[in-house]
């Protein structure tokens, strides 16, 4: 990236694209994309990291005490998740059998801090993914890499 365009997404305030655009410009070139697929992968990426960043924000203006962890989950206040699937959950066996976990749900009622959770049994980062009404999937997925993002959340 040059010393200019570098400037220029730190002025516009978009450091995602700033943070990905030499990878995505190898993967373009790679993949021949057209340019509006790697304009689009880029503001996707920019705009998905602006809506984590603003929930990570209203998460800790909230000043919940400390985050949940499996055996901290307030299972009995979530009628709706089983302890013994999620416990389940974190014994890994979905790995080997190469499944995906999908949370599904209203908002706040937990799908996010189970989901950290199990990533911590991993040992792995988590993968949001965040759908919403008016997506497809090839919008969603834009970067899917399945071994590397074995957890994921879809929010309705």
């Amino acid at each position: 990236m040059t010393d200019d365009l570098e400037q220029l997404l730190k002025n516009l305030r978009l450091k995602k694209i700033a943070e990905i655009l030499d990878e995505e410009l190898r993967a373009a070139e790679k993949k021949d994309i057209s340019y509006q697929q790697f304009l689009a992968r880029l503001l996707r990426a920019q705009y998905h990291h602006r809506q984590e960043t603003a929930l990570n924000w209203r998460i800790a203006q909230a000043r919940i005490p400390e985050p949940w962890t499996l055996e901290t989950f307030p299972f009995d206040r979530q009628p709706g998740v089983s302890r013994k699937q999620i416990l389940g959950f974190a014994e890994l066996e979905f790995i080997p059998r190469a499944e995906n976990i999908v949370f599904i749900g209203e908002t706040a009622v937990g799908k996010t801090a189970l989901a950290q959770s199990l990533a911590e049994v991993l040992g792995a980062p988590l993968i949001r993914l965040q759908c919403y009404e008016g997506i497809d999937a090839s919008q969603a997925l834009y970067d899917w890499d399945f071994p590397r993002q074995l957890l994921h959340l879809r929010a309705v």
